[in-house]
């Protein structure tokens, strides 16, 4: 919220100098070189804003998906909490595993996360698995 005020703040500085330097821009007594000196300061300032912004944009979807990352990679987990099944290669995905991680206390959503299948897929395993 602060940066945005920040960058917020500059557009509205850019403007006013843009209205300024538009007013001396409408004088007669101007000349060329002082009209090219005031639109390169007044494209340099609009600039200047563009590039703060996005650069807090990028900043902001970096720290986003730094995030994400740490939530799917299990980061903000305790760990005591995740059975310490080890899953991977052609048996990672089969009704054993999926069993396995039931019976270790793993709930059906971290099981489908686990093993990449899909929620209902696990739901169905371990209903077939309570009814045999």
């Amino acid at each position: 919220m602060k940066e945005g005020l920040q960058v917020a703040a500059l557009g509205i500085g850019v403007t006013i100098l843009g209205l300024v330097v538009g007013a001396f821009l409408m004088s007669p007594n101007v000349s060329r070189e002082q009209r090219f000196i005031a639109f390169a300061a007044l494209g340099g300032a609009a600039g200047l804003v563009l590039l703060i912004d996005a650069g807090r944009r990028g900043l902001a979807s970096i720290r986003k998906r730094r995030s994400k990352r740490a939530t799917l990679s299990g980061g903000h987990r305790a760990a005591a909490a995740a059975p310490t099944i080890k899953l991977g290669g052609r048996g990672s995905r089969t009704p054993r595993a999926v069993r396995a991680l039931a019976a270790a206390g793993a709930a059906p959503t971290e099981i489908a996360w686990k093993t990449g299948l899909p929620l209902d897929a696990v739901s169905m395993l371990l209903e077939i698995g309570t009814t045999r």
